[in-house]
């Protein structure tokens, strides 16, 4: 048993010192992997804490809502009803149009940025 053992002692110190480097990488490789590993799992578990945001963080007070319906617009001279929502906005220099889309409007986001001349 012990001439075994110590033939095939014998041949893994052949390996390593044929071969110094790949047993050094596979050390390091382990070790690296691990690094990795921790340091992507603190940077998931970082940025899902910020990103928790409640509901109330978005809900809407009175004052807000009433602006809103200012905006609104019900009906336009000389056009046919609508049944979507929409909104326009003068600001100095500054024209907003928003529009509800007709079908599914939290699927359906839309931003246009039209600016015009004198």
């Amino acid at each position: 048993m012990s001439r075994n053992y110590t033939k095939q002692g014998r041949e893994t110190q052949k390996i390593k010192e044929k071969n110094p480097v790949p047993w050094l990488a596979i050390g390091l490789l382990r070790t690296h992997s691990l690094c990795i590993f921790v340091l992507f799992f603190l940077i998931f578990f970082v940025f899902s804490s910020i990103g928790r945001v409640s509901k109330a963080d978005f809900e809407l007070t009175g004052d807000v809502l009433a602006q809103q319906e200012a905006d609104r617009v019900i009906r336009l001279p000389g056009l046919p009803e609508v049944t979507f929502k929409q909104y326009a906005v003068m600001e100095e220099l500054c024209f907003i149009g928003f529009f509800y889309a007709i079908e599914n409007p939290e699927e359906k986001p839309l931003l246009i940025c039209l600016n015009g001349s004198d």
